[in-house]
């Protein structure tokens, strides 16, 4: 829950604690902004695999357990073929919506875009537990909950459809920032924890998941990280033939077919890629 995590609360603090330091441990390149965009950004969430929480640490309770990997994904897709195209032809690209924007561009799919997907930002196992399959269990687990195949029909508390549909609702108008600004709220308001909160976690069986045609990343490509992704079933549909301004490395896009409870099916194949088949190749 992003208002439990960034509540000031101190098991909220010291859960985001390892949660940062798992990702600045593990990432080149770190700022503020990256922060902020996780505590903003109502497209993205984070996932985690937990290890089993220790009942007496010190002759102290610990509520909090160790995160083994953690996994920030962002909902991408969703847009109408009418806009892509239209945004094509003027040559624009929009900031967000990462892969669908690269394959809409270099594949001219504009139906690829309406199509749902989660990427991947980041993903990161703890120091001590790299090279222990951690990593690669999180996105096996990812695709099962994208799948259904995590749901308790029975325990369902949360549907992700309706909390992520804010992010396709128009932003606030000007003009409400002016009224609250006018009655001195932003200059009243008092930050300090808050109480009432939900819980920080929430278990996928009781989370109905979005429906997701696709599970995506684009990073800068290794020999290490591609056969990373390669083992867990990306395909890699995009290489970048510059070298990347930021990281000095070509980006590449890679994408997995997940095959959801109420999704579309999606052609995905070593074949069609070779062939560099049209965008009515996408769905079927």
């Amino acid at each position: 829950n992003r208002d439990t995590l960034f509540s000031g609360h101190p098991l909220s603090e010291q859960f985001l604690k390892k949660l940062w330091s798992l990702f600045v441990s593990s990432h080149y390149k770190n700022s503020p902004n990256d922060l902020q965009l996780l505590s903003d950004a109502p497209a993205h969430c984070i996932f985690a695999l937990l290890s089993t929480p220790s009942l007496e640490k010190e002759g102290k309770l610990d509520g909090i357990p160790d995160i083994l990997c953690a996994v920030q994904c962002a909902i991408e897709g969703g847009m109408m073929s009418g806009h892509v195209l239209d945004q094509l032809h003027k040559g624009f690209r929009p900031s967000g919506d990462l892969i669908p924007w690269t394959v809409c561009e270099q594949f001219q799919a504009s139906t690829f875009g309406q199509l749902t997907g989660i990427r991947i930002v980041r993903i990161a196992a703890h120091p001590d537990a790299q090279g222990m399959g951690y990593g690669t269990r999180a996105l096996e687990l990812l695709q099962k909950y994208y799948e259904g195949a995590l749901i308790n029909v029975d325990e369902i508390e949360e549907d992700e459809s309706a909390t992520f549909s804010k992010v396709k609702k128009a932003p606030v108008k000007a003009k409400e920032v002016a009224e609250d600004t006018k009655e001195g709220l932003l200059k009243t308001e008092v930050i300090k924890p808050k109480k009432g909160l939900k819980p920080i976690m929430q278990a996928l069986s009781k989370r109905k998941p979005l429906p997701t045609h696709y599970l995506g990343t684009s990073y800068g490509i290794t020999p290490q990280l591609y056969n990373f992704w390669k083992k867990s079933g990306f395909i890699p549909v995009y290489v970048r033939q510059t070298l990347n301004e930021l990281t000095g490395e070509h980006t590449c896009v890679m994408i997995k077919p997940i095959q959801g409870p109420t999704s579309k099916e999606i052609t995905l194949t070593k074949h069609m890629l070779k062939r560099g088949d049209t965008e009515q190749s996408w769905i079927e």
